[in-house]
């Protein structure tokens, strides 16, 4: 119900077409007193999401029905989903009547998901990145010396290899930026008057494999939960060895600050 209330909201504060409509997250989101809430830590804190695999499996199917109704009504001219791995691409075709046109999700060097690339190719699903350039306001990527590297060797600032990166990977890009001169650096990185050359390009591709987004961080975290226990269970935190000794109260470890 909520998926159907915020398309037809959606579609009717941007005059009653859209052309692309999303799912924002493959997992549900839940109150803080739900018992089957899961809390995962990432380096900016905590996500709650819904602890029950068979409970989000239900939210994903029926969240993506009231989109292929609101297709059906001619409220947006593409469905499509965000931040989906590829066993929820995988899954989907379970229970989907309309293919998903698209999949928004972080991917730079270091977050390549190669395996939605390539299912979605194999799929006709489309794969947009975010995050290409920075990543929750952190710039790990344009100040790397392997990023750099790439940048000088094509003449080019190091957002631009980035980009350039992707696209060469056939995907599309949607850096954020409100500055002129960034929004036609951008622009320009993606022109087709360029590439990145060879030993560029396998440097960035050896470069992956040192951040955990939200979504690989939530994946993981529900192997485990499925490892752990059968049928539903609340989230068990667990106490530091100093947390014991000091007779602290049980519950999650602080967030990070991000470098």
């Amino acid at each position: 119900e909520s998926a159907r209330a915020s398309a037809s909201r959606i579609a009717a504060a941007l005059g009653g077409h859209v052309d692309l409509l999303l799912l924002h997250f493959p997992a549900p989101s839940v109150a803080a007193d739900h018992p089957n809430r899961l809390v995962v830590w990432t380096e900016i804190g905590g996500l709650g999401v819904e602890g029950n695999v068979s409970v989000a499996y239900a939210a994903r199917a029926g969240a993506w029905r009231a989109l292929e109704e609101a297709w059906d009504a001619g409220l947006c001219r593409h469905v499509g989903v965000s931040n989906y791995l590829a066993r929820h691409l995988r899954e989907m075709r379970r229970y989907a009547r309309v293919r998903a046109a698209v999949d928004q999700l972080e991917l730079h060097p270091l977050l390549p998901r190669d395996g939605v690339v390539d299912f979605g190719r194999r799929a006709g699903v489309a794969v947009v990145a975010y995050g290409s350039v920075v990543q929750e306001g952190r710039r790990d990527l344009l100040e790397s010396a392997a990023v750099r590297a790439a940048a000088a060797a094509a003449g080019r600032s190091p957002a631009a290899a980035l980009l350039r990166w992707a696209a060469d990977r056939g995907i599309a890009v949607i850096p954020r930026s409100t500055d002129g001169g960034r929004l036609a650096e951008n622009l320009a990185a993606v022109a087709d008057d360029w590439r990145l050359g060879g030993n560029a390009t396998a440097a960035l591709d050896a470069f992956g494999g040192g951040r955990v987004s939200r979504a690989a961080a939530v994946a993981t975290v529900r192997r485990r939960w499925r490892a752990r226990r059968a049928g539903v269970c609340p989230w068990r935190r667990r106490r530091s060895r100093a947390s014991r000794r000091r007779g602290g109260r049980w519950g999650p470890p602080p967030p990070r600050t991000p470098r």
